[in-house]
């Protein structure tokens, strides 16, 4: 697969993870007064879970992204492989996967 079908798949991952990860929508609800940018935007609560969702999302992408530069490093690697992609996609689906056993 190419690099760039891998980075969907990265994505897509995140944003599962992001619709469906409810401790996290919970401390994200609890913490909104610290993030939410209420003088700018009304306090509704569509809004609340769009902006949290987003938040969990490209905090997975990031966390998810440690192991798989940390793979580079370790290779030597100057730019992303399919190999690199492919750790950051099994690290993606490991922040995942308490959600998706949630749902049961």
């Amino acid at each position: 697969m190419s690099r760039d079908t891998l980075l969907v798949i990265v994505v897509g991952i995140a944003v599962i993870n992001g619709m469906i990860n409810a401790p996290a929508h919970l401390l994200m609800l609890s913490t909104a007064s610290g993030w939410y940018p209420a003088s700018l935007l009304p306090l509704t609560p569509t809004l609340l879970q769009y902006f949290s969702s987003l938040i969990i999302s490209t905090g997975t992408l990031m966390i998810s992204g440690i192991p798989a530069a940390i793979f580079e490093r370790i290779n030597g690697q100057e730019e992303a492989t399919s190999g690199s992609m492919r750790v950051w996609i099994a690290a993606a689906a490991a922040l995942t996967m308490p959600a998706l056993l949630n749902l049961t």
